[in-house]
C-alpha cells in the first residue's frame, strides 16, 4: 500500500503459490508468513466454495521484514458457513500477520481489477490516502 497524489493503474502479477514463495518468502520472517498464509489458505477453504485473492503490501515488496501479509478476497462462502460469516465475519487463524479484506458474493467472485477498484475507492482508505498500486493474484489456491 502506497499513499497516492495521483491516479494510475496498478501493476499486477499473476502467480502460483511456488512462484510466489520462490519471489518473496526469502529470509526467515517472509517464511513465516509465508506458512501463515498457507494456513490461512487452508482455513479459507474449509469455509467457501470458492475464492479470488490479490496480494498487496509491504509483502510484495523489498521490505526485509514486513509486519505481515495484505490479502483482498472474493468469497462465495460455503452454504453451511453463510450464517456464521455474516454474524462473526471469517474464521481466522493469524489474524495479526495475515490481513485479510473480503467481499462476500453469493453468485459470481470479483476479478482482480474489481477488487483493486473496491479497495481503492473504499471512503476509509481514501481518507487515510492508501491506494493499491501493486499486487499479485495468486492461482491457484
Amino acid at each position: 500500500m502506497e499513499k497516492y497524489l495521483f491516479e494510475r493503474s496498478p501493476d499486477i502479477q499473476v502467480m502460483t503459490l511456488p512462484e510466489f514463495k520462490a519471489a518473496y518468502a526469502r529470509g526467515r520472517r517472509r517464511a513465516e508468513l509465508y506458512e501463515k498464509l498457507l494456513e490461512e489458505l487452508d482455513n479459507l477453504r474449509e469455509q467457501c466454495n470458492s475464492f479470488h485473492i490479490i496480494v498487496f503490501g509491504s509483502y510484495i515488496t523489498d521490505k526485509k521484514e514486513p509486519g505481515d501479509i495484505d490479502l483482498m478476497i472474493s468469497l462465495i462462502p460455503r452454504q453451511d458457513c453463510v450464517y456464521d460469516i455474516i454474524i462473526n465475519g471469517l474464521r481466522r487463524i493469524h489474524e495479526k500477520e495475515i490481513d485479510i479484506q473480503y467481499q462476500k458474493a453469493q453468485y459470481y467472485l470479483k476479478n482482480t481489477r474489481q477488487l483493486v477498484d473496491y479497495f481503492n475507492s473504499n471512503p476509509l482508505n481514501r481518507k487515510e490516502e492508501i491506494k493499491i498500486f501493486r499486487a499479485v493474484e495468486l492461482h491457484p489456491y
